[in-house]
């Protein structure tokens, strides 16, 4: 059995993580009457709403320890999934914790280890805190069971590159409120569906979710670790902004490039629609313009032509073109990859 205790106030809310023990029993005992029980199950949101108490009170949390956990992440085929964990594999050998996946074509680490079924293992074992790219050739699978992973292991990001940021927990949590210690050094934090989150303001990417890898875009080297105890009692404090459905944009590949669209006073006032990004003649994003905000992200995805995945070559410049709703051009720019 587990038994652990949190100081909390008068009417702070906090929330039982999920990770250390599987039911709750909380137990508390105001000064001069009998302990007050409260049964319930992880997750759940507690208040404690006694306005005769001046004073902090201490919470005894019990109930049953887990011991493993078992995830499992869908893997879309023909598609660059980033995956993490938040369940320590017995055998962190890249061999053994992607070796069942079916019909895997490879998995990549962002300092450019490789795991490509049966021999090629430049990975050796997995880094809990990174990040992985998973190809699959049909839609498959992945499956992790362990003790759940060290949620106080340091991260580590380093400038001037795109980092593979892995995310520990078993539940979601703002990204704006995970990331918070370090949101001065971050420029883009970004998913393999093209989700972003730019501090301060940008933020389509909404929470941080179990078993999601993160692309991960620093101003200067970065040591960190997820502080649980604040992610846990706060809430978002960011607005998650909304982006329209748009038809017969291109098909997501899992390589996502965002481009952060101004537009002019001129191209507003001619009916400013639609934004879409070329590789030459191939048309590789394209978003709605976002009437009520000042910039407009439009994601550029990249292809594979060993994949036979249609999208913009990297190193190559992308042409952006803004359209009126009736599809006459009204601007064009140009601009390239940072990374």
């Amino acid at each position: 059995a587990l038994r652990s205790e949190m100081t909390v106030i008068d009417n702070m809310p906090f929330i039982v993580p999920p990770e250390s023990i599987d039911s709750i029993g909380v137990t508390w005992e105001p000064e001069g009457e009998g302990p007050i029980n409260h049964v319930g199950t992880v997750g759940a949101l507690l208040y404690h709403n006694d306005i005769n108490l001046d004073n902090p009170i201490v919470l005894l949390f019990h109930g049953n320890a887990v011991s493993t956990v078992t995830m499992t992440i869908p893997l879309q085929g023909n598609y660059y999934e980033l995956i993490s964990t938040y369940a320590t594999p017995l055998d962190l050998n890249a061999a053994v914790v992607f070796g069942d996946i079916v019909d895997l074509a490879f998995v990549y680490q962002d300092d450019g280890g490789v795991f490509i079924p049966p021999l090629i293992n430049t990975i050796g074992d997995i880094t809990l805190t990174e990040g992985y790219e998973i190809y699959c050739d049909t839609n498959s699978e992945l499956t992790i069971e362990g003790p759940p992973v060290d949620t106080g292991l340091q991260y580590d990001l380093q400038t001037n590159t795109w980092n593979w940021l892995g995310y520990p927990f078993s539940y979601e949590i703002p990204v704006d409120v995970a990331l918070e210690p370090i949101a001065g050094n971050v420029e883009i934090i970004m998913t393999d569906d093209g989700r972003v989150w730019i501090p301060p303001d940008i933020n389509t990417l909404g929470n941080m979710i179990p078993g999601e890898g993160y692309f991960a875009f620093v101003n200067e080297d970065v040591l960190f670790t997820y502080n649980q105890p604040v992610m846990l009692t706060a809430g978002s404090s960011s607005e998650v902004w909304e982006i329209p459905e748009v038809q017969d944009a291109p098909a997501a590949t899992g390589l996502p490039y965002a481009v952060l669209v101004t537009l002019s006073d001129d191209l507003i006032s001619q009916g400013a629609a639609v934004v879409e990004l070329y590789d030459g003649n191939l048309l590789v994003g394209k978003a709605v313009v976002l009437d009520d905000h000042d910039v407009t992200p439009v994601i550029a995805w990249g292809g594979s032509e060993e994949y036979n995945l249609s999208g913009f070559t990297s190193g190559r410049p992308i042409t952006v073109k803004v359209k009126a709703a009736d599809g006459r051009e009204i601007g064009r720019a140009s601009c390239r990859e940072r990374v």
